[in-house]
């Protein structure tokens, strides 16, 4: 009977793909072609319609990843029943991403994510680990999660507790090698993921030719603003309504950088409370960015200077 563990799938070594794109699949999957761990870590996107919380712990972002965190122990059985790990590392474990999260400000380096590949392709190769390679992989592991923003102290922890799961693969596991390299792919997905900090947008601001008081609270007659500003390339840039948590504008910010986006609907005249958040191509979101006053009039308005 096929034992459901999700496997580690090694591709050839001159493969140029990045560790992010691997899969860790169970021998049935590989039969039907379905997607595998890796897949299934990437977040679906949410609807919010309501802006609560502004800066605070609700915010869908930290309470999809502390979900995640709180799954590790599960995740580390699926990848493979047979392994025993004891339930003050995964505890450890969890502190360790918790202390992580959101604090991440760079992308692992090629040549260290090539490195750990080619550890992979070892171990699994020759389906054993030996004390030397073992040792390499924590190192580059460790080394990758550094090169991201990664702090050494916290690193450093869940280096030392990732050796103590993989003893216990080791010692329990009916196949240490799958256990372990799939261990440390779900480690580096649990800890870039939770660790990545979206960046926050900042405060909605009117296009300046749209802008009738450019030295105090943006003021326009325009009943279909448009908000410019510097986010990174390929992230979801949205303006909302405080009020009621509607999201009035939306777009990608593109090369290098910056976004125009324009509300997708007529505004009525009136005073608007905007915020802006950044959202990822998987759905995940920023904070929210502080507040701007816009005032939207019901003719042009001419700023003169008195005499």
């Amino acid at each position: 009977m096929d034992r459901p563990k999700r496997r580690f799938i090694p591709l050839p070594a001159e493969s140029q793909e990045f560790l992010e794109d691997r899969l860790c699949m169970t021998t049935s999957q590989l039969a039907g072609g379905l997607p595998g761990l890796g897949q299934q870590m990437t977040p679906q996107a949410t609807q919010t319609s309501t802006v609560a919380g502004f800066g605070s712990t609700s915010n869908p972002l930290s309470v999809r990843r502390e979900t995640r965190i709180e799954r590790v122990p599960a995740s580390f059985h699926e990848i493979d029943p047979t392994q025993r790990i004891p339930s003050e590392t995964t505890a450890s474990i969890q502190n360790d991403l918790r202390a992580m999260m959101n604090t991440l400000d760079s992308r692992t380096q090629y040549n260290q994510r090539a490195a750990m590949n080619s550890l992979f392709r070892g171990m699994i190769s020759t389906n054993s680990v030996s004390t030397q390679s073992l040792a390499a992989l924590n190192k580059v592991f460790g080394e990758m999660l550094i090169s991201a923003g990664g702090n050494p102290a916290t690193v450093a922890n869940l280096q030392a507790n990732m050796l103590k799961v993989s003893q216990a693969a080791i010692q329990s596991s009916t196949q240490p090698s799958f256990a372990i390299t799939n261990n440390y792919v779900f480690m580096y997905f649990a800890a870039t993921t939770v660790g990545t900090a979206i960046p926050t947008p900042p405060a909605p601001t009117l296009v300046p030719r749209m802008n009738q008081n450019p030295s105090g609270d943006p003021v326009t007659s325009s009943r279909r603003p448009q908000f410019t500003g510097r986010y990174p390339q390929g992230m979801i840039v949205e303006i909302l309504n405080v009020a009621d948590g509607s999201v009035i504008a939306r777009g990608v910010s593109q090369s290098p950088g910056r976004f125009t986006v324009t509300s997708s609907a007529v505004m009525n005249p009136g005073q608007y409370t905007l915020t802006s958040r950044g959202t990822t191509p998987a759905g995940e979101v920023s904070e929210f960015s502080p507040w701007t006053n816009l005032t939207i009039t019901s003719s042009p308005t001419t700023t003169r200077s008195l005499a």
